[in-house]
């Protein structure tokens, strides 16, 4: 993690979920993440081969950058720069 520029910190959990001293040091964020992945998988989806699996994870990543609102005006400005090449 130090090699690509990030700092690990540890929470012991069994004590507490947030660091009392340095309350930016949390799980919060990855959880309400994995939390959110996890509700996008639909039944359908849970059966993705392993081959597509990135992909998935991908668009995921994608969607969650952009508000539902914006997501269609990126879309749009995508398509517009590859038709304009």
């Amino acid at each position: 993690m130090d090699q690509l520029g990030f700092e690990h910190y540890y929470v012991n959990h069994s004590l507490t979920f947030v660091d009392p001293v340095q309350n930016f040091i949390h799980t919060n964020g990855i959880e309400r993440i994995w939390r959110s992945l996890r509700a996008s998988v639909s039944h359908v989806r849970r059966s993705i081969p392993k081959d597509r699996v990135h992909s998935y994870l991908h668009s995921f990543q994608f969607e969650s950058m952009f508000e539902k609102e914006s997501l269609y005006d990126v879309i749009i400005q995508i398509i517009l720069a590859i038709m304009h090449k």
